[in-house]
């Protein structure tokens, strides 16, 4: 890419696909990542992964089938979109993952279940693989479609589950979950990923840029653009990505040598999707501090207070008694 060329980079550094080669080992990240792998090799059924929005879910999904992908006692799938109309849908799409030969659409959902049952028996127990089921955006998953996976971590040997399965979510799943206790008592590691602090915004962004650019892509952001990047991100990395994106675009266009916390700032200013919201919060704090200014002056001199609010509210009212009064005919 020429574009990418003038600023000494190889390759786009803030793309919001969830690739693992350009993964980020953010601690929280990893000892997510870790968990669930100890979690699966050790067969223990259910893993539940729950997080706001950009806080590096599918990329963390990702990651966990690249890290175990090539191992022959491991059979993964991932399902990228489980917004499935009903249950049975849902059970037959499962069948046709795991079961050999065609599943009808018409196949009712016992029989699906029963399907997968006798697969799992023969891929987990009689062959020894590690059957894992990854889930990306679980909050679309409708509470039957829960209970389809409720059913099928029942099947078990007396020392191991026989499905693994990983859910990767939004928080709105939390209160499906909730609703729904004889799954969540199923649960077997309940993560929650938060938004990278100040320290690994940083890193972060030193990550994209050095993989896309070595030393030299490194030195387009200042420190303190980093720093304005983290507040106006708060460390979410979906935001973090397209936010740096927007402004390596910019210095496209200004011919800048590099991005600073000045150049961050006069973006946001600029952008509405990417820029502070504006809230009534600041007006609200002023308008409490002048009324306890008020309230602390009358009770001191009440009788300057009153002529002041008189002097200054007397027109007012004087102008609403003059548009209520009635006219002559």
């Amino acid at each position: 890419m020429q574009y990418l060329e003038m600023l000494g980079l190889a390759q786009e550094p803030f793309s919001t696909s969830p690739d693992p080669l350009a993964y980020y080992r953010a601690p929280e990240h990893e000892h997510c990542l870790h968990r669930l792998e100890v979690s699966i090799r050790l067969k223990r059924g259910l893993n539940v992964v729950i997080g706001d929005v950009g806080t590096g879910k599918s990329t963390l999904s990702r990651c966990l089938l690249r890290a175990l992908d090539g191992q022959e006692d491991i059979i993964p799938h991932l399902i990228l979109d489980p917004g499935f109309e009903s249950a049975d849908e849902f059970a037959r799409y499962i069948c046709r993952l795991l079961a050999d030969g065609p599943v009808p659409d018409t196949l009712p959902r016992r029989d699906c279940i029963e399907a997968i049952q006798n697969a799992l028996f023969s891929l987990a127990v009689e062959r020894g693989r590690i059957v894992l089921l990854c889930i990306d955006e679980g909050q679309k998953l409708a509470p039957d479609c829960l209970e389809v996976l409720r059913e099928l971590l029942n099947y078990e040997t007396n020392t191991e589950k026989l499905l693994q399965i990983v859910i990767f979510g939004q928080r709105e799943l939390e209160e499906v979950i909730d609703g729904l206790p004889n799954f969540k008592d199923r649960i077997n590691e309940y993560l929650v990923l938060r938004p990278l602090d100040r320290r690994e915004t940083i890193r972060l962004v030193r990550h994209r840029l050095r993989l896309a650019g070595g030393p030299a892509g490194e030195r387009l952001f200042t420190l303190g653009a980093l720093l304005a990047v983290h507040r106006a991100t708060r460390g979410y990395p979906r935001r973090i990505m397209r936010l740096c994106h927007q402004l390596v675009m910019t210095l496209l266009i200004t011919n800048k040598p590099r991005i600073t916390a000045r150049s961050v700032r006069d973006f946001l200013q600029r952008d509405k999707a990417l820029g502070p919201k504006r809230t009534p919060y600041l007006r609200l704090i002023g308008a409490t501090g002048v009324a306890a200014a008020l309230v602390a002056l009358f009770v001191m001199r009440p009788a300057q207070v009153e002529q002041t609010l008189t002097t200054m509210t007397g027109p007012v009212f004087s102008n609403i008694r003059a548009t209520l009064a009635p006219h002559p005919a």
